[in-house]
């Protein structure tokens, strides 16, 4: 994937001197052929405490060079693990980067891999967020307001889509 990616380097483009990754994740279903059960990494999926589905799948992790289009970054694995999969990724893109979660992604992990790495995060959140200042945050009327998480100053902003109901 590196070679490859090298030959997309004279036609990535930056927005004020950044690099722009989206990260997100996704499963695959799998064929539930011999090789892949006797494998044993890729099994089902628990439907309930008592079953799983028949489906293995396998799950991945994919950072995407969102300005030029070119996939940075895939990571996989037999269990649905986003954050621990951005991780590995984290470490690898330039200092003067963005990535762009979705609203399942926020941890401190997460934030403190990208302190680590000179790089910078933009998070969608959710109301019920594990971080309280960002609970406080969806329940006061300001569009804008500077927190500190995990000992990071970060500006939460409050943006609503008029066209959805739900929050």
């Amino acid at each position: 994937m590196k070679i490859i990616y090298k030959q997309f380097e004279a036609k990535r483009q930056t927005y004020r001197g950044l690099r722009l990754y989206g990260i997100d994740g996704f499963q695959i279903h799998l064929p539930r052929s011999k090789d892949i059960v006797e494998k044993g990494c890729y099994t089902g999926r628990a439907t309930s405490s008592y079953s799983e589905s028949h489906t293995p799948r396998m799950y991945a992790s994919h950072c995407y060079d969102l300005l030029s289009g070119v996939t940075r970054s895939i990571e996989q694995s037999c269990e649905n693990q986003e954050i621990k999969l951005a991780l590995t990724m984290i470490p690898k893109l330039e200092k003067k980067s963005l990535c762009i979660y979705d609203r399942l992604y926020m941890s401190e992990k997460l934030i403190q891999a990208h302190i680590d790495a000179g790089s910078y995060f933009l998070f969608r959140c959710k109301s019920s967020s594990t971080f309280k200042p960002i609970e406080n945050f969806w329940k006061s009327k300001k569009k804008i307001r500077k927190v500190e998480i995990c000992g990071v100053k970060i500006t939460l902003i409050k943006i609503k889509n008029p066209t959805l109901n739900s929050s």
